[in-house]
């Protein structure tokens, strides 16, 4: 787990970094948009990957209780941020 990220979620979130939930929607969110985009936080670093993984990780930390039976569903802004996201990843690829 990356703990600079971690501390930087936890500042934006208010949050305990120790916060066990706080983890587990860390991780879920970091999976959720590699799936969604490719982008790896372990190979990279970007302000505005990093504010898509802020905005999912309070999304998932707040909504996690209706959240857990449903496919999530990204907000306006977060849905724009994937999609500049994924053409980032493609950019890098080519």
């Amino acid at each position: 787990m990356n703990e600079t990220l971690l501390l930087a979620v936890s500042d934006y979130l208010h949050l305990d970094p120790d916060d066990t939930v706080l983890q587990t929607c860390f991780v879920a969110a970091k999976e959720y948009i590699r799936s969604k985009t490719g982008w790896s936080y372990e190979d990279n670093s970007d302000q505005e990957a990093d504010m898509l993984l802020c905005m999912v990780v309070s999304d998932f930390y707040e909504n996690r209780y209706y959240q857990a039976a449903e496919e999530y569903r990204p907000t306006p802004v977060c849905s724009a941020i994937i999609t500049h996201l994924i053409r980032k990843v493609d950019e890098m690829e080519e």
